[in-house]
């Protein structure tokens, strides 16, 4: 079945190349961002490991690897991860699973990291091969303003038009021309991580138009 989908996503970008160039437009990103001038204030962020949702078979540390690259390629932020198993991760872990915030666990990381924000994620679907697909959400809580200054959250679906439309225009957008000898959408298609760094990428591009 893997090969099979591989064979008409090669069949299909060949036709798409005699037919004319693809449409290359960029799938939208459900996100907040809280009042500018409350964004202005933080800038160094502590990442926490990122939670798993359920039945969800991924390598959590591969993902926060990638998700902490694409925001220090932001140059916004002075970006710091929390190591694992961490007691204050636990704690505010369990606030969230309950819609709420731990802010002892949050002063006691603010002191300890001289941070001005936290950052939590969470993987809630992943398949790495073809059609691949992966949903992640990201929230920044201000440690400024008491309150959450970004939260966005995307599924992205290779099996929907727009998803694929979306994967065309990064790799022609954000993906050096050297990077990859063949088309380079075809192979983050059918690369996990390559795929992963896409996603994360435009999750985390949302602040690039804030």
């Amino acid at each position: 079945m893997k090969r099979n989908w591989s064979l008409l996503l090669g069949t299909a970008m060949a036709l798409q190349g005699c037919i004319g160039a693809p449409r290359m437009e960029q799938m939208p990103i459900n996100h907040y961002f809280a009042d500018s001038r409350d964004l202005q204030t933080v800038r160094r962020i502590l990442v926490l490991p990122l939670q798993v949702g359920e039945g969800v078979d991924v390598d959590p540390q591969m993902m926060r690897e990638i998700f902490v690259r694409e925001l220090n390629l932001l140059q916004r932020f002075q970006v710091e991860s929390l190591p694992l198993g961490a007691d204050q991760e636990t704690e505010i872990n369990r606030a969230l699973k309950h819609g709420e915030v731990s802010v002892p666990a949050l002063v006691e990381l603010a002191k300890q990291y001289n941070i001005d924000g936290v950052v939590v994620g969470r993987i809630t679907s992943y398949k790495p091969y073809l059609p691949p697909h992966v949903g992640l959400e990201a929230r920044m809580f201000s440690l400024h303003t008491g309150s959450w200054v970004w939260i966005a959250d995307a599924t992205f679906d290779t099996n929907s038009a727009s998803c694929m439309q979306d994967v065309r225009h990064y790799a022609a957008t954000a993906v050096e021309a050297g990077d990859y000898e063949e088309d380079p959408a075809r192979l983050i298609l059918l690369g996990p991580r390559r795929f992963a760094a896409y996603a994360c990428h435009r999750l985390v591009g949302t602040w690039r138009r804030s």
